[in-house]
């Protein structure tokens, strides 16, 4: 560990939140008395009694402290000081005589009385131990002044010894001189360094206890902690001597020994909010109660009890029901987040039949019957349990479910082929395998197409025979050779069915080396009302995990809504298709138009093409291209379409196929202010508006893409852009900041 000291005195007088190793003491309820008193006792200044208490009121004597201040000072050397004799009352057998000697020859810290006597045994006074700790700094009469006590008591409360403890005492117990001690560790000598330096103490600032009471990752310490440093991307492991009992996700002050081993830790003042959460998006978490934790940044650090991640890589992953705990920053921003119990959510298994009907499956499969359900990331209940889902069981007591399989190439494994720990697959991407999966998969040769059924959180759980359940999965072709599945995995490769465009709903496996096996979803069979909020489609119920694609128009572009985005009530004009599951229960509904996010949105660039004018011209479309945070889209319209100028924001309305057939200008709002933004909402015009997860945010200096979070930091400046009139339900489509 790189050594960083800096030993300010205002950082480490909190005793009271600080939480040292080995400190027993049941007889010490002071939080600041039991702090100092096992610091000074993992430094070897003090030690308990043989009741195992620190007896914190029992008086300290003049000999006691003389050799408290002798051991704080640095190596111990009293024996080198036992075969003389300075005062008369300290004779040759007085245990504390060499402590005494070496404190008056080589330390300079104390001096007997006018009678020329020592009084070893005489309780110590308060202004006596002041004295000798201003001493033991480096201090003599000629820097504090002659007029004794209160010039050594006013340069004590100057330095910092004396902060935060009674005044007016004549003698001090035991309790108050460990916390005079230790507050000596952090004061500055004459020299302007911390005391404690001497002691080859340091201090290693705004750390996060990752783990605490844990085995050293190499092996190499009994136990100690694993803490983040300040940079939040770096950990590092600190052996301890003894049992911490600190809680991981704690930041603060962290100070070690010259060994470099734990000795105490002091919190941050930090606001903390745990929740169980039900519904998490890219910016917001809500939990069970309704509690809301938004504006959270994408390269926010979340940490599992295992690995460290960021949350725009794993908010994806995070189960309903994940337990999190959310730290923030003095800001009021996230500062990192903690995903507690991820690991217990490690065992999964198949539901390898069709429930009869009425019938709880989960007792089958040794889980709790009256556990909560979640399938596809949404609250359920056991009824919605088909064969083939895979179920995971964590200590949180209920059961998360998904329905993601899908059929495709074997392409790889690692670390070997016979049992590996990841698998590859879907063109190149590789997802971690659980051991009962790893064991069939070792079965299957190289390359030969099998269905995998995945965990929630996109782990293998199962592979099963082509023979045995052959499986596709609907979603949006994202551009081409890019489909987005419905659970945001992309998957890309050639497509080879040249009915299929950008923009199309497709059902997708993947059979062939490198090759999108694409067809478009059939949509058959007559529309009814939806109600997504009663759970109904016409008379048929809606399935839990039930799937909602929005195109912008009858074989527009499409894209992958959640039900949170729906109104109440979807008349059938607007429902292009529902699917039933072999219970009749809906499980796809593709909608016409509804939620707008079918459109393509972003700042228009529009090249105009040109006619046929003789034999051997040929006609040239125009290209209308679309930017926004995700790069650009190019769709084609016929010329002379009408159109905004370059660089309007704008959504495009167009044919699965890429012809244009609206370019909408925006509506746009501007005076807003960065308190407008809150819980994944924003205030226009005295409307609270919903944002989309993903939404960025367009600097207008840099012509870059931010998140919410960064722009608010950037400037209070922004102005919005709504697909109608907020009047007229209109919705945030782009948001930009003037920086």
């Amino acid at each position: 560990m790189k050594r960083i000291f800096s030993l300010f005195l205002a950082l480490t007088l909190c005793a009271a939140l600080s939480l040292p190793a080995g400190a027993v003491f049941p007889d010490t309820p002071d939080p600041d008395v039991h702090a100092a008193a096992a610091l000074l006792q993992n430094l070897g200044v003090v030690a308990g009694y043989n009741d195992g208490g620190f007896h914190p009121n029992d008086t300290l004597t003049r000999a006691q402290f003389c050799k408290m201040a002798m051991l704080l000072s640095g190596p111990d050397d009293a024996a080198a000081h036992t075969g003389y004799t300075i005062f008369p009352d300290v004779k040759a057998d007085h245990w504390a005589r060499g402590y005494i000697n070496a404190a008056v020859r080589t330390r300079k810290i104390i001096s007997g009385f006018p009678d020329g006597t020592f009084r070893p045994d005489v309780p110590v006074s308060f202004p006596q131990a002041v004295t000798i700790l201003v001493r033991l700094l480096g201090y003599g009469d000629e820097d504090v002044g002659l007029d004794w006590p209160s010039s050594y008591l006013d340069k004590a409360a100057l330095l910092g010894l004396t902060r935060g403890l009674p005044a007016g005492r004549d003698e001090i117990d035991r309790g108050l001189g460990a916390r005079l001690f230790s507050n000596t560790l952090f004061a500055q000598d004459k020299d302007g360094n911390p005391f404690g330096a001497r002691l080859g103490l340091t201090e290693h600032k705004d750390v996060v206890i990752l783990k605490a009471d844990t085995p050293a990752p190499d092996g190499s310490a009994s136990l100690g902690l694993l803490l983040l440093e300040s940079d939040l991307s770096t950990s590092m492991f600190v052996p301890a001597r003894a049992a911490t009992g600190l809680t991981a996700g704690t930041k603060g002050t962290l100070l070690v020994d010259g060994d470099e081993h734990f000795l105490r830790f002091t919190p941050a003042e930090q606001r903390v909010t745990a929740l169980a959460a039900q519904r998490i998006t890219a910016l917001a978490v809500t939990g069970a109660e309704g509690e809301t934790v938004s504006g959270i940044g994408s390269d926010t650090p979340v940490y599992d009890g295992e690995t460290l991640s960021t949350w725009g890589k794993v908010w994806v992953d995070l189960p309903t029901g994940a337990r999190l705990r959310f730290f923030f920053a003095a800001g009021g921003a996230v500062e990192y987040v903690f995903w507690d119990g991820a690991p217990n959510q490690t065992s999964a298994r198949v539901l390898s039949f069709e429930p009869p009907a009425g019938q709880n499956p989960l007792p089958s499969l040794g889980l709790p019957a009256d556990a909560a359900v979640y399938k596809n990331g949404i609250a359920a209940s056991w009824a919605d349990l088909r064969r083939w889902d895979v179920l995971t069981y964590g200590s949180g007591a209920a059961v998360t479910a998904s329905s993601f399989r899908i059929t495709a190439l074997y392409e790889g494994g690692a670390p070997n082929l016979e049992s590996p720990e990841t698998v590859t697959t879907l063109g190149g991407q590789q997802f971690p395998i659980l051991p009962e999966a790893s064991v069939k998969l070792g079965t299957y040769a190289l390359n030969a197409p099998v269905t995998f059924l995945f965990t929630h959180d996109r782990r293998v759980a199962d592979v099963q025979p082509v023979s045995a359940l052959n499986a596709r999965q609907p979603g949006v072709m994202t551009g081409e050779d890019t489909v987005t599945l419905w659970n945001g995995v992309t998957v890309r490769g050639r497509d080879t069915n040249a009915s299929v465009g950008p923009g199309e709903i497709v059902e997708l496996n993947m059979t062939i080396p490198g090759t999108l096996s694409l067809s478009p979803l059939i949509q058959t069979g007559g529309a009814v009302p939806v109600q997504p909020a009663a759970g109904t489609a016409g008379t048929a119920p809606l399935a839990a995990h039930v799937l909602f694609f929005d195109r912008c128009a009858p074989q527009g572009i499409a894209a992958s809504v959640p039900a949170a985005r729906l109104p109440e009530n979807i008349p059938a004009s607007k429902v292009l298709y529902v699917r039933r599951d072999a219970a009749g229960r809906v499980e796809l509904v593709v909608l016409n138009n509804v939620t707008g996010d079918g459109l393509a949105y972003g700042f228009l660039t529009y090249t105009e093409g040109h006619n046929a004018s003789g034999l051997d011209d040929v006609y040239v479309p125009s290209v209308v291209e679309v930017t926004g945070p995700d790069g650009a889209r190019t769709f084609t319209a016929p010329v002379g379409f009408s159109h905004p100028s370059d660089g309007t924001p704008v959504g495009v309305k167009a044919r699965a196929g890429g012809d244009v057939t609206e370019i909408r200008a925006l509506t746009r709002v501007t005076g807003i202010r960065r308190a407008d933004f809150s819980g994944g909402r924003l205030l226009v015009s005295g409307v609270s508006l919903p944002l989309p997860d993903d939404m960025k945010v367009y600097v207008r200096s840099t012509k870059t893409y931010v998140t919410i979070q960064e722009a608010r930091v950037l400037s209070n400046d922004f102005e919005v852009y709504l697909d109608a009139p907020v009047a007229e339900g209109g919705q945030a489509r782009v948001l930009v900041v003037h920086a």
